[in-house]
């Protein structure tokens, strides 16, 4: 499970809810608070390994500020088929420090409320993302003259996205579905290179340059094929 929120305190005060609404004893809680390395992580299978001694589960509490990039991966297996009395909680400001394979195996428990954006610029937004996504490389590229503005401009563009994909993961994705045609995985990784073009255009790299980066990095999502198939499995059924 991840839990997210800016708000630290929030986070631990959920955190201390579930352990007393759990009921789980000091003997089968553990907090990794210091910087945690594969290491640490191979000790949490090897404890996981064991039963709980006085609780219903045992749990594991993570910070994702504190987790490597070699840990997150040594995670992976572990998330995915946890014994059944292993709870792992990661806690989190926010999912784009997780990696998205990480993201897709974790239930997401959101204690921020995430702005709402209207049907109708939603709309305008997800005409953006249906033509970027099924473009080639090419295509991608000349696309980015028309959002390659100064500096500033492309900034708050950016922010605008990511609000778009920040709403897509709470809600269409919590039922399963995206009218992006994208699983978790991929809209975790849109988000992730909206960041990173943020932080590049921040650190003063060209606009066109970061941009080219972030729409040739973005996922490669073909109406016609998803069409085909659907129509395909329509004459199955």
């Amino acid at each position: 499970m991840a839990i997210i929120s800016y708000d630290r305190q929030q986070r631990r005060q959920y955190i201390a809810q579930k352990i007393s609404e759990l009921k789980i004893s000091k003997f089968d809680l553990f907090d990794y608070q210091e910087k945690i390395t594969v290491a640490q992580v191979r000790e949490l299978i090897a404890i996981a390994s064991r039963r709980p001694i006085s609780s219903p589960f045992q749990l594991h509490l993570l910070d994702a500020e504190n987790l490597t990039f070699e840990a997150q991966q040594a995670l992976l297996k572990i998330l995915e088929e946890p014994p059944s009395y292993v709870l792992i909680y990661i806690s989190t400001p926010n999912l784009e420090i997780l990696l998205p394979t990480i993201i897709s195996r974790l239930k997401l428990i959101n204690l921020e409320t995430i702005p709402k954006i209207s049907n109708e610029i939603r709309k305008e937004y997800a005409t953006f993302w249906k033509d970027i996504l099924s473009q080639n490389p090419w295509q991608r590229l000349l696309m980015t003259d028309d959002f390659a503005k100064d500096r500033l401009t492309t900034l708050e563009w950016l922010d605008r996205q990511l609000l778009y994909l920040q709403n897509i993961m709470e809600t269409d994705l919590m039922r399963d579905t995206s009218e992006l045609n994208l699983n978790l995985h991929q809209v975790a990784y849109s988000l992730r290179q909206l960041l990173l073009t943020k932080k590049y255009l921040e650190n003063n790299v060209a606009t066109k340059l970061a941009l080219d980066q972030m729409f040739l990095n973005l996922p490669v999502v073909n109406e016609t094929k998803n069409a085909e198939k659907s129509f395909a499995t329509k004459r199955h059924i």
